[in-house]
């Protein structure tokens, strides 16, 4: 299962971080949908491709 976290979203940006499990060393696909649910409105969908040392330091594959 994956696992991830918002960390900041506002009109300029959307950072944070996901990990799937499965395959640790891929980017992930990240959907975001409009109302907070999947039956929602998908409004963006995103790769998290972007290394981050403070999330891997934590976690020991590539997390993006």
């Amino acid at each position: 299962l994956p696992r991830g976290y918002l960390d900041q979203a506002d009109c300029t940006q959307i950072v944070g971080w996901s990990i799937d499990f499965d395959s640790t060393n891929s980017p992930v696909t990240i959907e975001l949908y409009k109302d907070g649910t999947a039956s929602g409105n998908r409004v963006r969908t995103l790769t998290a491709n972007q290394y981050r040392s403070d999330v891997s330091a934590v976690y020991p594959y590539e997390v993006f």
